[in-house]
Order: C-alpha cells, then sequence, then structure tokens
C-alpha cells in the first residue's frame, strides 16, 4: 500500500488547522483590544518634578512616585521601648481612628505640586533589621532632611554612609538617657545636639496647607505616626506602634514622602487622610492619644 499520499494529507490537514487556530486567536485578540474597557489612571501618581534647596524653579529632574509593592525585608511590627524613665504602655491600645477632618480648601496661592530633591535612605540601608535598625527610623527622617540641607546631589544615600550615620546618632541618643523609640521633641533636642549649624523647630496641630506651605518654601517635614494607622502594605504584621518619616512634597491628592521604613520607600505616596490622621506623637508609649505635632529642621 502506498502511504505518501495519505502522509502528504495528514501534514495538509495538520497546517490548515494549526493555520485556523491562529487566525482565530488573532482575532480574538483583536476584539478583546477594541473592546476593553478604558483603565483609569491612577490618582494621585504622575510625576513630579524634585527641586533643590538653593533654587526657586524645580530642578529639571523628573522621578516617577512609586507605586506599593510587596517586599521581603519589612520594619518589624515589634512595638518600640520607651526610656527607663518613661511610664511604658504595655498593653495594646485602641487606636484613636476618629478622623481629623474635614480638611479646608488648599490655598490657591500655593504650587498645585511640589517635590523636594531630598536623598533617601531606609531605616536598614543594608537590609538587615537588627535590633538597632527596628527603631531607627527617627534617625533615618533627620539624616535625610540633613543632608538634603547640605546639598546632597544622590538620590539614595549610600548604605555605608547611612549605616554610619544611624549607628552614631543611636550612640548620641544612648548618651542622653534617650530610649529607642523618642518624641517629636526628643528629635529636637537630638538635631541640636548632633548636628552643628542645623536647629528644629516642633509645628502643633498643623493644617494640610501648614505642611504644603513649609515645603513650597523648600522645608521638608518629619512625621511621628500612629504607624498602624498608615496602612503600608510593605511593613510586616499590623506595622509599628510608632513610627516617623519624611515628607517630601504634595499633588493635588497627597503626600510624597520619604518612608524609612521600607527600601520601597522613596517617593512614597500617602493620601491626604493617612498622612493628616496618622499624626501622632510617642507619648510614652500612649500612640494613639499623643499630640498632634510635626518637626521642621532649619539650617542656621
Amino acid at each position: 500500500m502506498n502511504r505518501r499520499p495519505v502522509a502528504v494529507g495528514i501534514a495538509s490537514l495538520s497546517a490548515i488547522l494549526i493555520v485556523g487556530f491562529f487566525v482565530r486567536d488573532s482575532v480574538a485578540d483583536a476584539w478583546r483590544m477594541a473592546h476593553a474597557p478604558e483603565v483609569p489612571a491612577a490618582v494621585g501618581w504622575q510625576q513630579v518634578v524634585e527641586t533643590r534647596p538653593e533654587v526657586t524653579i524645580p530642578d529639571v529632574t523628573s522621578t516617577p512616585i512609586q507605586t506599593p509593592d510587596a517586599e521581603e525585608q519589612r520594619e518589624s511590627p515589634t512595638t518600640s521601648s520607651a526610656p527607663a524613665s518613661s511610664p511604658v504602655f504595655t498593653t495594646t491600645p485602641t487606636p484613636n481612628t476618629a478622623p481629623v477632618e474635614p480638611f479646608p480648601p488648599t490655598n490657591s496661592e500655593l504650587p498645585t505640586t511640589i517635590n523636594l530633591a531630598v536623598p533617601f535612605t531606609s531605616q536598614a540601608p543594608d537590609g538587615v533589621w537588627n535590633a538597632l535598625h527596628e527603631d531607627a527610623c527617627e534617625e533615618a527622617a533627620v539624616y535625610m532632611v540633613i543632608r538634603y540641607y547640605q546639598g546632597a546631589t544622590e538620590t539614595v544615600i549610600a548604605v555605608e554612609e547611612a549605616n554610619a550615620e544611624l549607628e552614631r546618632v543611636v550612640q548620641l541618643e544612648t548618651s542622653m538617657g534617650l530610649g529607642v523609640s523618642i518624641s517629636a521633641q526628643e528629635v529636637v533636642d537630638t538635631v541640636e545636639a548632633g548636628y552643628d549649624g542645623f536647629r528644629a523647630e516642633l509645628v502643633t496641630n498643623p493644617t494640610v496647607d501648614d505642611l504644603k506651605q513649609l515645603l513650597a518654601d523648600g522645608h521638608p517635614v518629619i512625621v511621628p505616626a500612629a504607624g498602624r494607622q498608615l496602612g503600608n502594605p510593605n511593613f510586616s504584621g499590623e506595622g509599628p506602634l510608632y513610627h516617623m518619616y519624611t515628607l517630601r512634597g504634595y499633588t493635588e491628592e497627597g503626600f510624597i514622602t520619604n518612608e524609612p521604613g521600607t527600601r520601597l520607600g522613596r517617593n512614597y505616596f500617602y493620601s491626604t487622610n493617612t498622612v493628616m490622621n496618622a499624626i501622632r506623637d510617642w507619648n510614652g508609649g500612649d500612640v494613639y492619644n499623643g499630640a498632634r505635632v510635626v518637626i521642621v529642621i532649619y539650617p542656621e
């Protein structure tokens, strides 16, 4: 029996089937693309120009605000200890979730967007979340602002430099009798003891416009916060009871931050509601009842 015609027929049939499937899938894909619903752009994640302290007109460097992603190395949710002389809040408090709303309209004379060129470091610069770095958010928040005023041109502070500085300041705070979690006033004291040529001030009960005006004037803002009210998906567990981070700018929808509690924290975006409702001082560990206060550093 001659099997050649049969083989040729089978091959031809296979080729026809393959082409048919390809045409079918191509037509289906084209239909789906033509009829797919339009996906709106994510609110608040547009590009914002970075500015530097020595200029009043934004610099030409443009950086996108990063969408948060999960990570393996994250800030520990362990509650920080208070100084030996301070009462320790040993039980988990009930969050004070009463919103600080409604927010007044933003001053129309303020720029629509600002993003200061504040260099970033995580509180664990090399990704090692040991006992020192789990509670180094205050020191990291301060050092980012100091380097900004010093005219740093890098976007991310070198790991070795950041580690050395965090360790130096923690040792200074220990010599001052401070604990691993420090209040806003103790941050002011640390800045004035540890950084020549700089002073720090507290702003109590800041409004949205207060924060935006400071940023528009070229001053980053350090924010003490009830960390679990930030809702940051990069924090492990519930997140830290007490936390501190740096505001570097704003959009119409919220604030651009350098968030030291995650290695993904450069240009991290928090909504206006999130920032304003989470502002809380250490208050001896009773963070949810802490004062609404922020810290501003100025070069002298």
